[in-house]
């Protein structure tokens, strides 16, 4: 049988690229969405106090989903590498391999969830008459985590460039729970922390199931040949042994970044932890998005790493920083300046966190953007254990300075943390890696932004006195001036900041042209 020619191939890459990128720009407007709506009119249902709560239990939870022990982290390589070669059945054994060890995984996780229930309290503290609800909610929450199991099929659909399928998946799934949640707190205030924990494990497991569906197909398309079990048996070997140093990575990435709600509510209390939720809100709308530079195009940056195509590997690097940046920058400053007239038309005035709290969550999305967008490339090219001290050190830096500034500051004490350790260690030691592993000359970096740091502080100064004159109290005026001056800087940005090729991916969404 005849192969498809290298111009059809690379046609078929492109296209999947593009739809990656579009799915996930389309789930970050739906979930933006949904949660714009539906968290305004729960928090009027159920009180801050029982959403601030489901806050901190959602981020307790999300510890327990690291319990597969790293594997999708370990997976990704794996697959990455055996698609590259063209290795069908490889895929299929090692697809039948992280099913059997997600699954024990998933086992684990199950029983400390259930444990944990018990004390749950401890942990997230709330008011007594919220103790039945939080405790319910809970073992709710252990019940969802089944969904552990299906880690492995995703993995697969995002290694073969089909993340537009999740994507649509999830779409789905994030109305589908916002429906649901919003109907049945309002019929039933009293439990509305139940509420949220089951309509999020009802719908995530629907959705999931049709999604192991899609990646059995997907792998049945390109196995070549019956599985033998001694194969099967060295593929989970290799799993688990790789799955040790992704656990300790995973584990440590996630308090570094995510554990903002659960500290907050410890120290401070959980009705904070909902003004710390509105404050962030539209921040976390652009990291989801710049987070997408990375995850739509780390499976074709991988293929041509293990091409040996280093030199394009390194310019696409470039090409994709300096996007990273301009659409950052052209983002974040708005919000930044305006998340006040935000916060007081979603939410109320009394719910803002105040300017301190967004001006260093605005440093934090784009420093962590990088980071991220940096660790993609380390980790899908199976350099894991390269970014593993850095992850360590980093993520143990950033837990002492978030718990002892929170003890001390309170409500920025959180953002405060993660924003020292990022800019001061994270940034320039990520710099260092990208050097030694994939010769990228930092001062090429440094020179080919100079012209967008200027530009950028035009930028922040303009917005700056608008912000000061202008009156904001309708949608529609903050939708303008926080609109307008985005796309005149990604316009700007385009005619004279960007080269050809840049031009080129921004236009086909991030699609990986070669």
């Amino acid at each position: 049988m005849r192969r498809p020619s290298a111009k059809i191939m690379e046609s078929g890459r492109i296209r999947r690229a593009v739809l990656n990128f579009v799915s996930s720009f389309g789930l970050t407007i739906v979930t933006f969405l949904t949660a714009f709506f539906s968290s305004r009119l729960v928090i009027r249902y159920i009180g801050d106090e029982r959403f601030g709560a489901f806050r901190s239990l959602f981020e307790l939870f999300g510890y327990l989903s690291l319990l597969e022990g790293g594997l999708a982290l370990a997976v990704r390589p794996l697959f990455a590498q055996s698609l590259a070669k063209d290795r069908g059945d490889e895929v299929s054994e090692l697809m039948q391999a992280a099913v059997i060890s997600f699954r024990l995984g998933m086992l684990i996780a199950m029983t400390v969830g259930a444990i944990l229930s018990l004390v749950v309290r401890r942990l997230v503290p709330v008011s007594p008459e919220l103790s039945n609800d939080l405790h319910v909610a809970s073992f709710v929450m252990a019940f969802g985590l089944v969904n552990i199991g299906f880690g492995p099929h995703r993995t697969l659909c995002e290694a073969m460039q089909r993340s537009f399928l999740t994507n649509l998946l999830l779409i789905g799934q994030s109305v589908c729970v916002t429906i649901t949640s919003t109907l049945l707190c309002f019929q039933y205030p009293q439990w509305g922390i139940s509420i949220q924990a089951l309509s999020i494990t009802l719908w995530v497991t629907a959705f999931n199931l049709i999604l192991r569906k899609i990646a059995i197909g997907l792998r049945n398309s390109i196995a070549g040949a019956d599985i033998r079990t001694p194969k099967l048996k060295t593929s989970i070997r290799e799993l688990v042994r790789n799955s040790r140093d992704s656990f300790v990575f995973m584990l440590a990435g996630r308090a570094s970044i995510q554990s903002n709600s659960l500290i907050l509510g410890l120290f401070v209390g959980q009705a904070d932890v909902t003004k710390l939720y509105a404050t962030q809100r539209l921040f976390d709308v652009i990291q989801s998005q710049l987070f997408s530079v990375g995850n739509a195009s780390w499976a074709a940056m991988a293929e041509i790493y293990h091409q040996g195509r280093l030199d394009l590997f390194v310019k696409r690097i470039k090409q994709l920083i300096q996007l990273i940046l301009v659409m950052g920058i052209a983002t974040v400053v708005p919000v930044c300046l305006f998340n006040r007239n935000f916060v007081t038309l979603y939410v109320g005035a009394e719910r803002y966190g105040g300017d301190k709290l967004s001006v260093v969550m605005a440093i934090n999305v784009i420093a962590l953007a990088f980071t991220v967008f940096s660790t993609w490339c380390l980790t899908g090219t199976g350099m894991l254990k390269s970014v593993m001290r850095l992850t360590i050190v980093t993520s143990t830096l950033d837990v002492a300075c978030t718990l002892t500034f929170t003890a001390l500051l309170g409500r920025i004490g959180p953002v405060l943390g993660s924003c020292v350790v990022l800019c001061l260690i994270s940034i320039p030691w990520h710099f260092r890696l990208l050097s030694e592993h994939f010769g990228l000359p930092f001062r090429q970096v440094i020179d080919s932004n100079a012209r967008l740091a200027i530009f950028a502080c035009f930028y922040v100064a303009i917005l700056a006195w608008m912000s000061s004159v202008l009156t904001i109290d309708t949608w529609l005026k903050l939708a303008l001036v926080m609109g307008s001056p985005s796309l005149f800087f990604l316009v700007s940005s385009v005619l004279f900041i960007l080269d050809e090729d840049q031009k080129t991916i921004l236009k086909q969404k991030f699609g990986i042209k070669r």
